[in-house]
């Protein structure tokens, strides 16, 4: 019974101890926050040029990269995961895109590096119809939203302005 008591009594400082270790790692590698977030540039090809979107989360701790690319022109979208390679300031990306959750509809070839300051996705898309590549677009998409670290407010670029009474 002293035992149980004992038990109770030492789990909440057990916990306390747990949430002030972990409780300073950053949620990001620098790494990772500067290329994780979302992108929009273009996709040419045969058929012409078309407006794109993507939303990229890399891990450099895991060697992964997921995410979702949307061809704003025909409005589908494609989801991924694939292999994120860190090179120097940038990296490498490689994976398989599927159209509606199961169906292998492209491969993206990529790296990501900077840009007049700016991270920058560059690559090729390659449409895949039975298991074969077909078709070849040149992906060039630039940073457009930055993430916000866990446990801060978002900043706005431009400060308020409140009109005063007089």
């Amino acid at each position: 019974m002293k035992s149980i008591k004992l038990l109770v009594l030492l789990v909440p400082v057990m916990l306390a101890g747990c949430s002030v270790l972990g409780s300073g790692q950053a949620p990001y590698s620098p790494l990772e926050a500067r290329y994780s977030g979302s992108y929009e540039g273009i996709l040419k090809g045969l058929t012409g040029e078309s407006a794109a979107r993507l939303v990229l989360d890399v891990s450099e701790k895991d060697g992964s990269a997921a995410g979702v690319l949307t061809n704003l022109r025909s409005n589908k979208s494609y989801t991924f995961s694939g292999e994120f390679i860190p090179v120097g300031e940038g990296g490498s990306l490689s994976a398989r895109l599927f159209e509606k959750g199961n169906r292998h509809a492209a491969n993206l070839t990529a790296n990501l590096g900077l840009s007049g300051g700016a991270a920058q996705v560059q690559g090729q898309v390659r449409t895949v119809l039975l298991g074969q590549e077909l078709m070849n677009f040149d992906l060039t998409l630039r940073r457009v939203a930055q993430p916000v670290p866990q446990g801060q407010a978002a900043v706005s670029a431009d400060p308020l302005s409140v009109p005063l009474r007089p």
